[in-house]
């Protein structure tokens, strides 16, 4: 009686054990499946819009195919631009590489007030560029635009990053005005390599700077700090800088090879 007990339970509980391993096995597939279905959710071709970002109201800057949608800053030209769009990519031309282009910075031809900008940028040796909001063109012969400066940057290289006041002039910092929160090295990615960067303009004049998902600025425009930090900068004398509510969005050619891509934006209220 006690061993036909004993097998009896031994029975049951290889019975359970198949119960639990298949039960882990369905599991173990269903994770995988849902892994699997997150990663496609999750997996976004460049310069294209996830189902999310179209229901954030997210809209492309820039299609990854041609520059619909941005103009030169200053007079028309028949020579070609410094900016071109390869392999999906928004690149600025070196100088001495582009001795038949016209340089100057590129602009978009809408408008915004308070927005979330999202744009992911690579660096060469030695680079330097910029992002600009509430731009203005301080002469239509110029090519360069005049505003507020998300500072893109190779800090190592770039003497520009050794200038102005407590390294407001490195990566992200809001460019001579006020310094960005640097980030350990792990998390500033190397040249060569893509960062994410992004501008959140809310309708109360708070700005940020993210950088790599690390909000490293923030700053309310026009308050006493702000101000403050503007009359310390070079735009001191300017009485106009910055002070426009509606502003394209500025890519900056500063002559030195930069990429960008995956250029997103949406109006905030």
């Amino acid at each position: 009686m006690l061993k036909k007990f004993i097998g009896s339970l031994l029975f049951f509980i290889l019975l359970l054990n198949g119960v639990f391993a298949q039960d882990k096995g369905q599991k173990k597939s269903l994770n995988r499946k849902a892994i699997h279905e997150v990663k496609h959710i999750a997996h976004f071709i460049d310069n294209t819009l996830s189902p999310l970002e179209i229901a954030q109201g997210f809209v492309l800057l820039f299609n990854g195919n041609n520059l619909d949608g941005w103009k030169l800053v200053g007079p028309s030209t028949t020579m070609k631009s410094a900016w071109e769009v390869k392999n999906g990519e928004l690149q600025i031309l070196a100088t001495d590489t582009s001795k038949n282009r016209v340089h100057g910075d590129l602009i978009t031809i809408n408008e915004y007030s308070s927005f979330e900008l999202n744009f992911d940028f690579k660096l060469s040796e030695g680079a330097n560029s910029g992002i600009k909001y509430f731009v203005i063109i301080p002469n239509p012969t110029q090519r360069a635009g005049l505003g507020l400066e998300y500072q893109i940057l190779d800090d190592e290289r770039h003497p520009d990053a050794k200038l102005g006041l407590n390294g407001n002039r490195t990566l992200s910092s809001l460019y001579d005005i006020m310094p960005a929160t640097p980030l350990d090295t792990p998390f500033k990615k190397n040249i060569g390599q893509w960062n994410h960067g992004k501008i959140v303009v809310h309708s109360n004049q708070l700005v940020q700077h993210w950088l790599n998902g690390f909000k490293v600025l923030e700053y309310v425009k026009g308050d006493a700090r702000y101000l403050e930090a503007i009359a310390n900068s070079k735009f001191a004398k300017n009485n106009d800088f910055a002070k426009n509510k509606i502003t394209p969005i500025l890519f900056q050619d500063h002559g030195d090879a930069v990429s960008y891509k995956n250029i997103k934006i949406r109006k905030i209220n």
